[in-house]
């Protein structure tokens, strides 16, 4: 069925997708005015879209019930991480991780993921480590600190039919 998700990340307090929208934007001063603009119209768009429409087919919801499998789906979508559940039960799965992904994130998470009733999800993802591009990201000591790293996303249930949206491809 179709399902809305957000997401938001952020690093020592700064949202990621913005930052990396701002580097963006300082990258093109070199183009000519009316099309900088443009440019930056597109990129302040994309950046500010953090809701996105998916279309999970019914072995993908069946996941949302396996703690395993739905830590090996985590683990698809943040290259070079690994995550172990701690405790599941019922309709929550507190889990820890360990990231190892030189060009992103690597350091210690812990996160919990719960399910209200069938139709809503909501994931917070929390831990401390170095951050790849720290630099770009305007942030404090670079890439060799230690920074707050932060994830958090909320799915909700629309209806049976995707319409125009299609399920993912793995």
């Amino acid at each position: 069925g179709l399902w809305m998700s957000e997401s938001i990340t952020l690093v020592d307090g700064k949202d990621v997708a913005e930052a990396v929208m701002l580097a963006q934007v300082e990258g093109l001063q070199k183009l000519p005015p009316e099309q900088r603009a443009l440019v930056e119209q597109a990129l302040r768009q994309r950046a500010q879209q953090k809701t996105r429409p998916e279309c999970l087919t019914p072995d993908e919801v069946a996941l949302i019930t396996r703690p395993q499998a739905l830590l090996a789906r985590l683990e698809e979508s943040m290259p070079g991480c690994r995550f172990q559940p701690v405790m599941a039960g019922g309709s929550r799965l507190s889990f820890t991780g360990q990231c190892t992904n030189p060009d992103g994130f690597s350091g210690d998470l812990q996160g919990q993921w719960t399910l209200s009733g069938d139709r809503a999800t909501h994931m917070v993802l929390r831990g401390k480590g170095r951050v790849a591009g720290a630099e770009t990201l305007g942030l404090k000591g670079g890439a060799q600190a230690l920074h707050e790293f932060q994830t958090e996303s909320r799915s909700t249930w629309q209806a049976a039919n995707c319409g125009a949206v299609k399920p993912r491809t793995p």
